[in-house]
């Protein structure tokens, strides 16, 4: 199909044969890549078939919950089966598709080559135009700059003179001229409109100053009637302000004693009076009324007495607590609470407050455990030798049957327990599928030749048959040159 071009003028220049999309691949091609691609499903051996067989074979399989290990097992090793399938089968197609990234990769290099003798005219006539563009912006650049210097200069005069721009004008009193006007007009016509402001703005200067001398006198009365009142003010803020202090440094003094009394002290900022958690801020000495420090004296006295008491409660709890903890084999502290059997046992209160006779049975207890302990390791460690040595021929037998393409589907340790009688049958089974399917592959393979060879022998008889034919001659030189192009066509075919 043929595309118009139009240039910028609106011209017609050219027209572009646009070649027809391939969306489909022509008869032969799409023949030979189906037999390529049956012979490489030949190759792997995986049909229709197959696949059928694989999906009702392996897709019921299933895990009956976390106790099924066997289950587990069993589904891992199918599924790896299953995953060198795949990988097989990959290796097979992505060889198969390298031809065809070849071809693509020679008619993307011919394309490149062509693009680029085209780019090379398109760009020395994009160069030329974008030349003449750039100068016309220039010019066009050159005259906005001018206006832009010219409008800034009289933007300083129209400042100068005290005026504001309202909507698009320049407006002083009974003066209004249009924001571009003033901009862009000729120096002649400027000066007239420099004129009209200029005589505006002296008008304007004369009013100010004589409203400015009445509101500098009226303001100089004020301030020295403000400046009275301040005096004033003052003096009493001062007089007030030292009794107050004086009021506070003695609340300070003596509240400062009584808590001194009860046996309190500062902080290391001297913010605060503290005694364990009871604190009392160094500015409420200051400025609670009479009333309010009662109340906090009052609580502070009785918070202190219940710290002194607790103190005494826990340095019992300490001391029992040392005694009896050692004597309690595998158990430890943090501090709060107590460990025992890899747990909580309970708090350090908790052991404290046992009895005598508790304590003992506690004692009687934890060493039996001890010693029950110690019994199941040692069984346990038997178990765990034993186990090992059946996981270790478990998995010498499996390299066996790797070596023959083989797979248990089983565990380790369930192929290890197999007797040595029944494990000399499994292998000779194995052994034996091993052999016939390597021979049923050869045989394949052995078939797919001779049908190959069968193709060419066809050809070859075709081919001797159209070199056989007898051509006439013409004397016509229009069909003595279809005639030679029949006969090099035939002498070539090989």
């Amino acid at each position: 199909m043929a595309k118009k071009i139009v240039n910028t003028n609106g011209v017609e220049d050219a027209e572009l044969i646009e070649a027809p999309a391939v969306t489909v691949l022509p008869p032969e091609i799409e023949e030979r890549v189906d037999k390529e691609i049956s012979l490489a499903i030949v190759e792997v051996n995986y049909t229709d078939d197959f696949i059928r067989k694989m999906k009702e074979e392996f897709l019921p399989m299933t895990i009956n919950g976390q106790q099924d290990k066997e289950g587990y097992l069993n589904l891992q090793a199918v599924r790896k089966q299953v995953k060198q399938a795949r990988i097989l089968v990959e290796k097979t197609f992505k060889r198969g598709r390298e031809i065809a990234q070849l071809e693509v990769k020679k008619w993307i290099t011919k394309q490149n080559e062509i693009v680029g003798e085209i780019k090379a005219v398109e760009k020395a006539l994009e160069e030329k135009e974008d030349a003449w563009e750039q100068e016309r912006d220039r010019l066009k650049e050159i005259e906005r700059q001018r206006i832009e210097r010219q409008g800034m200069e009289r933007m300083k005069d129209m400042v100068k003179f005290g005026a504001e721009m309202q909507g698009d004008s320049w407006v002083l009193g009974e003066v209004c001229y249009e924001i571009m006007l003033v901009k862009s007009a000729d120096p002649e016509i400027y000066q007239t409109i420099y004129n009209d402001f200029e005589a505006q703005f002296n008008l304007n200067e004369a009013e100010k100053r004589a409203a400015k001398e009445k509101a500098d006198r009226e303001a100089l009365e004020l301030k020295q009637a403000q400046e009275s009142i301040q005096r004033r003010e003052k003096e009493l803020q001062e007089q007030q302000e030292k009794m107050a202090k004086q009021l506070k440094e003695l609340r300070l003094k003596t509240r400062s004693a009584a808590l001194e009394s009860l046996g309190m002290g500062k902080n290391a900022t001297g913010s605060l009076w503290i005694y364990g958690d009871q604190c009392a801020e160094v500015a409420d000495l200051q400025e609670r009324s009479d009333e309010e420090w009662e109340v906090i004296l009052a609580d502070l006295n009785a918070g202190i007495a219940r710290i002194r008491e607790q103190g005494k409660e826990r340095e019992r709890i300490r001391e029992v607590f040392a005694a009896r903890l050692p004597l309690l084999k595998k158990w430890s502290s943090n501090g709060q609470s107590v460990y025992a059997k890899g747990d909580i046992w309970g708090t350090v209160e908790d052991l404290v407050k046992l009895s005598e006779d508790e304590f003992q049975e506690l004692l009687k207890e934890n060493d039996a455990y001890l010693k029950d302990r110690e019994a199941q390791k040692e069984k346990q460690h038997q178990l765990d030798l034993e186990k090992a040595r059946i996981e270790g021929v478990g998995k010498s037998r499996r390299e066996m049957l790797k070596a023959i393409n083989g797979e248990a589907g089983i565990s380790d340790f369930e192929l290890g327990s197999v007797s040595p009688e029944q494990w000399e049958r499994d292998l000779g089974i194995a052994t034996k599928l091993h052999e016939k399917r390597q021979k049923d592959l050869a045989d394949q393979k052995e078939r797919e030749r001779q049908e190959l060879l069968g193709d060419r022998q066809r050809y070859e008889e075709v081919v001797a048959a159209l070199k056989s034919l007898s051509i006439p001659s013409f004397k016509s030189g229009f069909y003595r040159t279809k005639i030679g192009i029949i006969r090099d066509f035939i002498d070539g075919l090989k």
